[in-house]
């Protein structure tokens, strides 16, 4: 029966790896991956609940204040998608996960049985490690969100949390046992610190797109919204409450930017991005990924062998299938790439 269901688990185990594996650089595809679809509908509710909640809050504040219905939706939409990509990876990580752990379980326990001389715990133990790290490492790269997707929701996101923080007046001389070391600002000044940043990534990912030609005007305009993102947060820590009202109205003006035909008026282009650019490098990003792929490699032609040693032919034929399948992913992205 041990021999029955580690067939089993190790089956079901090289299908959701390999699920997970071939789907690698589908983020620079326009359609949801399998695991999306799943997620879908629970994520579209979810998304209708929230936007609603929001919406309950935007309508009772001043006219000055309020966002459009054209902002409302795109900031709706920027959620779902948000969700989606976030429980669409949940799907993936859940099941393989769980069954990458059974498989090791269920192969260290057929090692131990083998006949390898003193070192056969040991083998046993680095069989359970090493489909575990297998694992986890085809997670890890498969499931990165917004790695390659042409998507914005990581800064609307982190423009609704900022705005609906900035909404909240900031109370002085709170009680001690609720805030403990955090100023009363705090709230504000991180969510406007996470708006830029996610303003500068996104600037950096326009910057060599799919690794190709730099899209310098984008760079300049995102690079530029992030430093004036960061002169709010400075004014929030600075101004308190003053700071507070003029950050809210100019976040409201950024998302209804981001949410209209054109965000040529999100910020006055910044004359230099060069410093900006400097911050991402195709070849450092090739050279983590080839890391990654020999790390992969080295660590399975070593379960492979352990396998083949104790005569485990079936499993180390998976645990090579996966090598093959990891590389062909590996080739096709570099080709992608020129």
């Amino acid at each position: 029966m041990l021999t029955v269901y580690s067939a089993l688990s190790v089956g079901l185990w090289m299908l959701a790896l390999s699920l997970s594996i071939m789907t690698a650089g589908a983020g620079g595809r326009d359609t949801f991956t399998l695991s999306e679809r799943v997620a879908l509908p629970a994520a579209r509710r979810l998304a209708k609940r929230r936007g609603e909640a929001f919406a309950e809050q935007v309508e009772s504040l001043d006219a000055s204040l309020q966002l459009s219905p054209a902002a409302r939706r795109y900031l709706q939409r920027e959620d779902l998608l948000a969700m989606v990509e976030m429980w669409g990876m949940g799907v993936r990580w859940v099941p393989t996960a769980c069954l990458g752990l059974v498989t090791g379980g269920l192969l260290a326990l057929r090692v131990s049985r083998s006949e390898l001389g003193v070192w056969t715990d040991s083998l046993a133990q680095f069989v359970l490690v090493a489909v575990v790290l297998l694992t986890m490492l085809a997670l890890f790269w498969t499931s990165t969100p917004q790695k390659s997707r042409w998507t914005t929701w990581p800064m609307s996101g982190n423009a609704r949390r900022a705005f609906r923080t900035l909404l909240t007046e900031i109370q002085e001389g709170a009680d001690v046992g609720q805030s403990g070391f955090r100023q009363p600002q705090a709230p504000a000044v991180r969510d406007l610190e996470h708006l830029a940043y996610s303003m500068e990534h996104y600037a950096l990912k326009r910057a060599l797109p799919n690794t190709r030609t730099p899209m310098v005007g984008v760079v300049r305009i995102f690079g530029a919204a992030a430093q004036d993102v960061r002169s709010l947060r400075d004014a929030v820590e600075i101004d308190r409450e003053g700071g507070r009202d003029r950050a809210a109205r100019e976040v409201r003006r950024m998302i209804e930017v981001l949410a209209s035909d054109s965000v040529r008026d999100l910020a006055r282009p910044m004359e230099d991005p060069s410093t900006l650019l400097q911050q991402t490098s195709q070849r450092s990003h090739r050279l983590r990924r080839g890391a990654f792929v020999a790390l992969f490699t080295v660590l399975a032609c070593l379960l492979a062998f352990v396998l083949i040693r104790a005569e485990l032919p079936e499993p180390a034929a998976v645990v090579i299938a996966a090598i093959l399948g990891l590389w062909v992913q590996q080739m096709r992205l570099s080709g992608d790439a020129n």
